[in-house]
């Protein structure tokens, strides 16, 4: 079964390195890469996420549990969870799903003495989201402009990955790619070129619920903590619905900041209150009417059609797994139990007749002809734990 030769390969997809090295950073657990070979050798923060689902469902709840305690000790030891354990990581994060892998772990076992030490990391990555990442109104947004000589590096390495050029500088440019790179949609035509002043509703949404899993776990603590973590989500709420929601388009929309501008294009990030039950009933309709936009014949893509320019590996006609989980638990959050099924089923079928095809799980298809020949920007590897984690998880949902 492929089920079992997952699972197994899984198994083949942990590393241990307790020691700092020039490239990579120690780590106190044996953890999962998203890869058996030679690629991608490091503890990845949001692919982790998509792992750690098919990992418990699977019953492998120690090594989900290593997973997130490397991520506790990255938190605790630099105040943020770098976007992998690798030293040229520790310039930026990735989307902040911590909250909700620590939540997964304490609902299995329910130890309150571990769950004090994570709820005190948690604490630090908030605040470096908080401090950091945030606009003056207390919403959100990925990236930085660098100050440092990196710009021209990150500059040449956007237009040779892309192809966009424009009338702005290099340091701005540069900006633009180190916000993208830590959305974990690198990259994607959703943020054009000002990635960095984009406000946008899935970040945004994944703080939302790290305030209400802080409240969660500070009742389970009774530190009286819960009603501080429940007023900064309400807050949160309803900046989201004021900034955010665009009750013309029908959507959860990016927005720059510096004009107020919503972006044209219409993404799977928009699903993203749904995913973490923000959004209010009529919002989930207006959204669910609008799934045939970015729903293909094999699978959802990042994107709706549009007309920008350039080469985005977040874009159509890709077919990512961890969105599909994304939308799939959005849909059925709101009761839109048909589309959720429809999706998961288009997923693992996809993955099944390629897997038998191939003898392999990619990183991601193609989601008009159904294969693996996804646009990328380098050579496609093989079993990716998001991948099968995604894959395992929508089976297991799916009996």
């Amino acid at each position: 079964m492929l089920k079992d030769k997952i699972s197994k390969q899984l198994s083949e997809c942990v590393c241990v390195e307790y020691n700092d090295t020039d490239t990579i950073i120690g780590l106190p657990y044996p953890y999962s890469v998203p890869t058996p070979g030679n690629t991608f050798r490091a503890l990845y923060y949001w692919d982790t996420y998509f792992t750690n689902l098919g990992l418990i469902c699977t019953g492998n709840i120690k090594q989900a549990k290593y997973n997130v305690n490397d991520m506790l000790y990255m938190a605790d030891r630099f105040g943020f969870v770098p976007n992998g354990s690798r030293m040229k990581y520790l310039t930026r994060s990735q989307p902040p799903f911590l909250s909700i892998m620590v939540r997964d772990i304490y609902e299995v076992e329910k130890n309150n003495e571990w769950l004090e030490y994570a709820y005190r990391c948690l604490a630090k990555e908030y605040d470096f989201w908080n401090k950091k990442r945030t606009f003056d109104d207390g919403l959100s947004h990925y990236g930085y402009t660098p100050t440092d000589g990196s710009f021209e590096y990150l500059y040449d390495r956007w237009v040779g990955r892309t192809g966009v050029t424009a009338d702005v500088t290099k340091l701005e440019m540069a900006g633009n790619y180190i916000a993208q790179a830590e959305s974990g949609w690198d990259f994607t035509p959703r943020f054009g070129i000002r990635g960095q002043y984009i406000c946008c509703p899935d970040l945004n949404s994944l703080l939302w619920q790290l305030e209400k899993n802080m409240a969660y776990f500070s009742e389970a603590l009774e530190n009286n903590e819960a009603h501080e973590w429940e007023s900064l989500s309400e807050k949160r709420r309803q900046k989201i619905n004021e900034v955010l929601w665009d009750d013309d388009r029908g959507c959860f929309a990016d927005v720059d900041r510096t004009d107020q501008k919503a972006g044209d294009i219409f993404s799977v990030a928009s699903y993203y209150p749904m995913f973490v039950g923000l959004a209010t009933k009529e919002q989930a309709r207006v959204l669910r009417d609008r799934l045939s936009e970015l729903e293909h014949e094999y699978g959802v893509c990042p994107c709706s059609l549009h007309s920008e320019a350039g080469r985005f590996q977040w874009d159509s006609p890709n077919v990512w797994p961890c969105l599909q989980w994304i939308i799939y638990k959005a849909l059925k959050n709101y009761g839109y139990d048909t589309d959720a099924n429809r999706i998961a089923l288009k997923y693992t079928q996809l993955v099944d007749r390629v897997e038998k095809e191939t003898g392999q799980l990619w990183e991601k298809y193609n989601a008009d002809t159904g294969d693996c020949d996804a646009a990328c920007e380098y050579q496609t590897p093989p079993m990716l734990g998001w991948t099968a984690g995604v894959y395992l998880k929508l089976m297991d949902e799916l009996k």
